[in-house]
This record gives structure tokens, C-alpha cells and sequence, in this order.
């Protein structure tokens, strides 16, 4: 506990801004954050720089494919199941994947 205390003490607000902009730390960093008590102002202001920019990219990727919808129809109606498809085969490998991989280590473990 002393550890991340002394670490967001040092670099608190730098981890709060980029910890905003990686996709599965954005969900977490507040945990830490917590944890050492970040001054709640700076913690927000933080939080608001490193989401806002991350809105702002959101809203300008939807605003251009909004811009050229009939393109990406186009695109979705030819190789939208394929690609629906492929995703549903890549996440089923990962899951399948770190469960074997969870009772590899637990069978090391007994």
C-alpha cells in the first residue's frame, strides 16, 4: 500500500492521463488512484484531459463514418458477416485459450 501511495504521490497524475487512453486500464486506474487517495481535484482534472481526448477521437472516427456511410454499408453488406464471424472464432480462441492455460496452472499448483 506504501508502494502505490509513494508512486501517485511521485507520478499520480501522468499515470491518471494515459491510464485513460489504453483500452482495459481505462476501466482500473481509479483503483490505484483510490487507493494512494489522489487529491480528488487533480484526479478529476486528470481524468476529464485523458477521457476528452478520447471522446473527441470517438466522435471525429463517427462523424467522418457518418460522413461516408454509403462506402461503409457498402463494405458491411459484402463482408459484414465474415467479418462478424471472424471476430467470434478469435474471441473463442482466447477464451478457450486462458481457460486452458488457468487449469494448466492450477493443476502445477496441487
Amino acid at each position: 500500500m506504501l508502494k502505490v501511495e509513494h508512486y501517485f504521490d511521485k507520478h499520480g497524475e501522468i499515470t491518471m492521463f494515459v491510464g485513460r487512453l489504453i483500452p482495459g486500464i481505462r476501466q482500473l486506474i481509479s483503483v490505484p488512484a483510490g487507493l494512494a487517495r489522489m487529491n480528488l481535484a487533480r484526479f478529476c482534472l486528470f481524468t476529464s484531459l485523458g477521457a476528452g481526448i478520447w471522446v473527441f477521437v470517438l466522435t471525429a472516427l463517427g462523424y467522418w463514418v457518418g460522413k461516408n456511410q454509403q462506402k461503409w454499408e457498402g463494405a458491411w453488406s459484402q463482408y459484414g458477416s465474415q467479418i462478424t464471424l471472424a471476430m467470434f472464432g478469435i474471441v473463442t480462441v482466447l477464451v478457450i485459450c486462458y481457460v486452458w492455460n488457468h487449469r494448466r496452472k492450477n493443476a502445477r499448483q496441487a
